[in-house]
C-alpha cells in the first residue's frame, strides 16, 4: 500500500472557502482590461500580472497555510490528525510504504511553520508505526526548485519529479519484497 499525504490535506475547509472567495474578489479589483481579455492575450496577461504584483493575496495564502496547522485556528485539525494516525496505522499493518508529498507553491514556503509542523507530524507517526517515510522535497533538492514543477508557481510536480519519486518507491518496494520472501 502506498499512501500519499499532501500537506494541504490538513487545511481548514471553511478557511479554504473563505480564502478562495477572497482571492476571487481580489482578482476582480485588478481586471482593468477585462473588456479586452476575451480576444487579447496581452490584456489577460496584464491583468494577471497586476494582480500578482499588487495584490496581497499571496500573503493571505501563506497566512491561511500557516493557520491550517494551528489547532487554535483550525477546528478540524484534531479530527484530521486522528484520521492521519489511523491511515498510517492501517498502512503499517500491511507492511506498506508511506509516501509523504509536501505541498508547497514556492521555494521559500519550506521555511514556513506550517511546512515544518506538518512534516514533523507525519514523520513521527510513520516512525512510530515502522512505515517508510519519504519526503519528496529531499528527493528533488539536487536541482533548481523550478525544474521539478509543471507551472512557475509549482502547484504540481512535472514528469521528471514523478519519475524521481517512482524510482525511490520502486527501490523501497523491491527491498520490502526481498525482506518478506526471507521471512517466509
Amino acid at each position: 500500500m502506498v499512501f500519499g499525504f499532501v500537506l494541504n490535506d490538513f487545511t481548514n475547509p471553511i478557511a479554504t472557502s473563505n480564502f478562495m472567495g477572497y482571492t476571487e474578489k481580489e482578482k476582480q479589483k485588478f481586471r482593468f482590461f477585462k473588456s479586452f481579455e476575451g480576444f487579447s492575450y496581452l490584456a489577460l496577461f496584464l491583468d494577471r500580472a497586476l494582480f500578482q504584483i499588487f495584490s496581497d493575496a499571496r500573503e493571505a495564502h501563506l497566512k491561511w497555510l500557516n493557520e491550517s496547522f494551528s489547532p487554535e485556528f483550525n477546528p478540524y485539525f484534531f479530527n484530521m490528525r486522528s484520521a492521519l494516525y489511523e491511515l498510517i496505522g492501517l498502512v503499517a499493518q500491511k507492511h506498506g510504504v508511506v509516501l509523504y508529498f509536501p505541498y508547497f507553491l514556492a521555494a521559500n514556503e519550506r521555511k514556513l511553520d506550517f511546512y515544518h509542523r506538518g512534516l514533523k507530524l507525519v514523520r513521527a507517526e510513520c516512525e512510530r508505526n515502522n512505515c517508510v517515510f519519504i519526503e519528496v522535497a529531499e528527493l528533488l533538492k539536487d536541482k533548481d526548485y523550478r525544474s521539478w514543477w509543471v507551472s512557475r508557481d509549482g502547484h504540481h510536480p512535472n514528469a521528471a519529479a514523478h519519475s524521481r519519486v517512482a524510482e525511490k518507491l520502486s527501490e523501497i518496494l523491491f527491498s520490502k519484497i526481498s525482506e518478506l520472501r526471507k521471512n517466509e
